[in-house]
């Protein structure tokens, strides 16, 4: 699950009692908010326990919704006047821009 091989062989009901029976063991999983969405996928509304996100002033809004939605306590903490947000690009993004450069 963890890898993203076995998403067409898992069943949307089993993921939360997978991650159930691993926050059990390992009660702490530090993702970005980049790869949130595809590391919990098929997790419903306040599914998570406590959501922590340090460098909140990196983050935009956008990114950082789809985490809060899922967990049901959050602790957001950043200076937005220290460095500005970082945003993703699509690869197909960068591989257009390099064709349009060459």
């Amino acid at each position: 699950m963890l890898t993203g091989g076995s998403s067409d062989k898992l069943s949307p009901e089993h993921r939360p009692l997978l991650w159930d029976a691993l926050f059990f063991v390992v009660p702490v999983v530090s993702t970005t908010l980049a790869s949130f969405d595809r590391l919990f996928v098929g997790m419903g509304k306040n599914s998570l326990g406590w959501l922590l996100i340090d460098e909140a002033g990196q983050a935009t809004p956008q990114s950082a919704a789809g985490a809060i939605w899922r967990s049901q306590r959050a602790v957001i903490v950043g200076d937005p006047l220290q460095i500005e947000p970082v945003f993703t690009v699509p690869r197909s993004w960068l591989r257009s821009c390099d064709a349009a450069t060459t």
